[in-house]
């Protein structure tokens, strides 16, 4: 079995933090019941706090179908949300690499790196392989707590890759001269 996260990201409208919480509350106990449910962790992006990412960890895609029901019979954020809400971004990933800083997916570290790139048609091993080394010259710098890899399961061309740090100031050591490709910078939310 194939341990798979259900990445959702969402910018909130201002007005709507307080019902994106509630509803975040309310996920986590409708999923305490589901046979396969690991845990979830909500973050927040530094570069706009208004966005938030949530991510679900199940032990296999059959848990997270499971629990997309179990989430499905509560009403979605939108219909909780303003007029002016946008709808979320949902990803479901097959994780296929992990090291450090990871347990389930997950990670408790001050500060997770994001980054989702897709590769031409027929090379997302290759993409694979790519964030794989990346991560581990990553490694050399002071303050880097993990990596994890992860495969779209619908498309095994788009591949996610998570970079856990001890601070946001080595996660910038990490970032090169010049940008290659957008990196997102979360820190945890606590306000679930």
């Amino acid at each position: 079995m194939a341990e798979t996260l259900i990445m959702v990201r969402v910018r909130l409208h201002p007005e709507d933090v307080d019902a994106a919480t509630t509803y975040t509350r309310a996920v986590k106990e409708a999923l305490a019941d589901v046979e396969g449910f690991q845990g979830a962790g909500l973050w927040q992006s530094v570069q706009d706090p208004l966005s938030r990412m949530i991510l679900f960890s199940y032990a296999s895609p059959e848990a997270a179908a499971k629990g997309l029901v179990a989430i499905s019979a509560r009403r979605s954020l939108v219909e909780r949300q303003g007029e002016a809400a946008a709808p979320a971004d949902v990803l479901g990933l097959i994780v296929v690499h992990t090291e450090g800083a990871f347990v389930h997916g997950l990670s408790q570290a001050a500060a997770l790196s994001i980054s989702i790139r897709i590769a031409e048609p027929g090379y997302g091993a290759e993409l694979v392989d790519s964030y794989i080394q990346t991560f581990a010259e990553l490694a050399a710098i002071p303050g880097f707590a993990g990596m994890l890899v992860a495969v779209n399961q619908n498309l095994s061309e788009e591949v996610v890759g998570l970079a856990a740090w001890d601070d946001e100031r080595s996660f910038r050591a990490s970032l090169p001269r010049q940008k290659v490709y957008q990196v997102r910078l979360y820190e945890p939310s606590f306000d679930v």
